[in-house]
């Protein structure tokens, strides 16, 4: 409101387009960092004076339906000051001459929240919602510094101890189906999961197509461990190893992740081939995909002296949650040696936080571990 008023007095209002338009939150829950339709859905409106109302993309006062990504408001903004965008820029103008139709679909990502590693993807056509979850072993409401400085995270988390949910408010700080399908129309909440629903099977198979290609058109570097990424860069942009298909062949990663996680138990050959593949990116998926079949603790025992570190402690976890913790204790502590890279050691603290009985001789290398200082101000690994 007031530079509203300011631009009036200025004498300016007229002569100004102005777009109003909101963060994701963080102050509440299910806000900022999920993928929800509360979480990736603000607000948005924009003003567009008598004289530019050839550039709006709608009557005053009419509310547009079409998709909208924050990616689209720099070709926007050009577009309606006559300038032409550069080839190199993402989205599409929805106002002024270059306004471009809407698409099909819009997409939305979750990834390392801060300190808490998490790998989700979701794509929507503004009815439909529908969210891939790569890491289902982890609860959606992990714990993240940040987000528990909030009253009404605190609450949810006070009450989950208690035992006082219900079963769908419970459900988020347990591990979480590989794939979502919420009808947004019906369920604005997203809390009644149909991807399992044989009557939303075209729906469902359509919105997996839509994510699988528009991960591929984007090369979403998120699919390899981030250690891994950062070894294989070197001092390169990891947009460089996201474009080589020979380090990085994303289709059949994705292709081995989808083998692993979406049937009702992975195949024996399959998983066999993932834990012994020649790319540390895929054996990485394999010792994930591992937890998914109890029976393979003794394919996944080599994998705890692989010679990748990102391919050791997730083998431990793994080693851990099948009943074998002594064996697991070790690698996850040699992780947080101070030598280590910082995601190295960020994953090590990742898997023992979901680990139960940690022993009194891994603490002098968690305490440690805490006491590290990074760069730039943000202490992950401390956190």
């Amino acid at each position: 409101g007031e530079v509203l008023a300011e631009l009036q007095a200025d004498g300016l209002a007229e002569d100004t387009i102005v777009f109003y338009y909101s963060d994701h939150g963080g102050v509440l829950p299910r806000s900022k960092r999920f993928l929800f339709e509360v979480g990736t859905h603000p607000p948005f409106a924009m003003r567009f004076p008598k004289k530019f109302q050839h550039l709006a993309p709608g009557a005053p006062g009419s509310r547009a339906t079409e998709l909208v990504n924050w990616v689209d408001l720099a070709p926007t903004g050009l577009s309606v000051a006559g300038v032409k965008a550069p080839d190199f820029f993402q989205g599409r103008a929805f106002a002024g001459p270059a306004r471009a139709a809407a698409p099909a679909f819009t997409y939305s990502f979750r990834d390392r929240m801060d300190e808490r590693y998490d790998l989700c993807r979701a794509v929507t056509d503004g009815r439909w919602r529908y969210i891939r979850n790569y890491r289902p072993d982890v609860a959606t409401m992990q714990y993240v510094n940040y987000l528990w400085n909030q009253s009404s995270m605190k609450e949810w988390d006070r009450l989950h101890r208690a035992g006082k949910l219900n079963a769908i408010q419970a459900s988020f700080f347990e591990p979480k189906p590989a794939e979502q399908l919420f009808d947004c129309t019906a369920d604005p909440d997203n809390v009644r999961n149909l991807a399992g629903d044989p009557a939303h099977r075209a729906t469902l198979e359509k919105m997996r197509a839509a994510n699988r290609a528009h991960l591929l058109r984007t090369r979403d570097t998120g699919f390899m461990p981030e250690p891994i990424l950062r070894d294989l860069a070197g001092k390169e942009s990891p947009t460089i190893i996201g474009r080589n298909d020979q380090a990085y062949p994303l289709a059949r990663i994705l292709d081995v992740i989808d083998r692993l996680q979406l049937p009702a138990s992975p195949a024996a050959a399959d998983l066999k081939a993932a834990l012994t593949d020649p790319l540390s990116s895929i054996r990485f998926w394999g010792a994930l995909g591992a937890l998914r079949a109890p029976k393979s603790a003794g394919e996944v025992a080599p994998l705890l002296k692989d010679p990748t570190g990102s391919v050791r402690i997730a083998a431990a976890y793994v080693t851990a949650r099948h009943g074998n913790a002594d064996a697991a204790w070790p690698v996850l502590g040699a992780a947080l040696a101070a030598d280590q890279r910082f995601e190295l050691r960020l994953e090590a603290l990742n898997y023992l936080t979901n680990l139960p009985n940690r022993p009194a001789s891994l603490r002098p290398a968690i305490e440690a571990a805490a006491k590290v200082t990074a760069g730039g101000g943000e202490n992950y690994v401390a956190w």
